[in-house]
């Protein structure tokens, strides 16, 4: 027995204009992104000691804040800061900004942050990380 050759339906006019939204949706997702992307890079390479290499997906990015610990590196109100791990712990206790060591990633003159957040909630991180490291309360570490 044969079966005639199975056609391809054409797509209903609505279900095209369903996947021509979802493509300008996505589009519009992927230019936000990247304003976050270059918002954030800017702010951290303005910070002196603080080194990020541009960035070109993801929705993270892993900026060398290695000026910032080991040697004589050290915080005011906290002390010493011997590796990203405790710069992570200074600048969530003092600046109340989550942030992950570069370490869990196999970076470990690094941290991670995300910019998949919104714009205000990256203004006020940004802003809480540029005070914390501040020549005023941070001595970075001289031998870097």
């Amino acid at each position: 027995i044969r079966r005639p050759p199975r056609s391809t339906p054409k797509p209903s006019s609505a279900a095209s204009d369903v996947y021509k939204r979802q493509g300008e949706d996505v589009a519009a997702m992927v230019r936000a992104f990247e304003q976050r992307r270059d918002f954030v890079s800017a702010r951290l390479n303005a910070i002196q000691g603080v080194k990020l290499p541009k960035v070109d997906g993801a929705f993270y990015v892993f900026p060398d804040v290695s000026a910032f610990f080991g040697g004589n590196a050290s915080a005011e109100g906290f002390g010493p800061v011997a590796d990203v791990d405790e710069l992570c712990r200074y600048i969530l206790e003092k600046g109340q900004v989550a942030l992950v060591p570069g370490s869990a990633f196999g970076v470990p003159e690094c941290l991670r942050i995300s910019y998949a957040a919104s714009n205000a909630t990256l203004e006020e991180a940004l802003s809480r990380i540029e005070r914390c490291l501040s020549l005023d309360v941070f001595t970075r570490n001289s031998r870097r």
